[in-house]
């Protein structure tokens, strides 16, 4: 921090939490409903301690994490030895990682500040120039028809969609004269 004061070399903060309902709405009917969620703020990339940043903490980019699965399922029960179960998930989960929110935030350094005064050194100044913003989302619609026809032969039908919906913004950002952007 150059004031001589001690810093943690890094922190992974983690937040998970977990529920689930479930209903039985007769006898031949039942609905689950359940729920994952998790938020975790590291300032290390993918929890690994990057070394050369010992002298300058503070220049390594922290990461975002936030995630949702939720799930519903329906099982309906046609006689004693038939039944439906119809599932649908959704999995949502935002990816961040930078020193500053704003990709053209002023206090980003020059690019220059990163480079080694040769072997065995470490950034004295500086920021990562990394930054990437990843959302991805994922939607499942399964159906099940199960039937026991026989002690020896069971027959099952099923379907089963899914939606996928990714973005990635992954850029290293050059701040120096030939980008004018200093």
């Amino acid at each position: 921090s150059g004031d001589n004061t001690f810093m943690p070399m890094g922190f992974n903060n983690r937040t998970s939490l977990f529920g689930k309902v479930s209903y039985a709405v007769s006898n031949q009917d039942r609905i689950s409903v359940s729920a994952i969620f998790q938020n975790r703020v590291q300032n290390r990339d993918n929890g690994i301690y990057d070394h050369l940043f010992r002298y300058n903490p503070q220049g390594q980019a922290t990461s975002y994490e936030n995630a949702l699965i939720t799930l519903v399922s329906w099982n309906h029960i046609i006689s004693p030895k038939t039944f439906i179960n119809i599932r649908a998930s959704n999995n949502k989960k935002d990816y961040e990682q930078y020193v500053f929110k704003d990709s053209l935030d002023s206090r980003y350094s020059t690019d220059n500040r990163l480079r080694l005064r040769g072997n065995f050194s470490f950034y004295t100044g500086g920021t990562d120039m990394k930054y990437l913003v990843r959302s991805s989302n994922q939607i499942l619609v399964k159906g099940d028809l199960t039937s026991q026809i026989s002690k020896r032969q069971q027959v099952q039908f099923g379907i089963e969609t899914i939606f996928h919906d990714l973005r990635l913004n992954s850029i290293v950002l050059k701040k120096n004269a030939e980008t004018n952007f200093i």
